[in-house]
């Protein structure tokens, strides 16, 4: 999320609320359309994200199974700033909503870890 925070030019808690839709956030159709358009351009995908913008492919394959109702949130650092901490209340608010469990993991910036995080 940070890479799409950077490329859009906003903060990862914006980011995160636009990838969930989540309600009650009010941002800018401008921000939004940078958001997504990041993503995009950077290859993210999630179940969550090709539900709310279908232009991107759904999630398959054996990798995936057994993964239904859970949603993977990777942070580089959970304490350093409140943005944090209304991001992933965010997405826990909107994954319960939907019927998931999200799974945090906190990935200091770690090269090697941050992919095996996500993946």
């Amino acid at each position: 999320m940070i890479d799409i925070a950077r490329a859009a030019g906003c903060s990862q808690a914006t980011v995160s609320f636009v990838l969930n839709n989540s309600p009650g956030i009010k941002l800018s159709q401008q921000t939004r359309e940078r958001v997504i358009e990041a993503a995009r351009t950077l290859g993210y995908t999630a179940p969550a994200f090709e539900a709310l913008h279908p232009a991107l492919p759904a999630f398959e394959g054996p990798a995936f199974e057994g993964l239904d109702g859970v949603i993977g949130f990777a942070v580089d650092q959970l304490a350093t700033s409140p943005e944090a901490v209304v991001a992933i209340e965010g997405a826990r608010q909107a994954s319960w909503n939907a019927g998931n469990v999200l799974l945090v993991a906190q990935t200091l910036g770690d090269s090697v870890m941050e992919p095996r995080a996500i993946s």
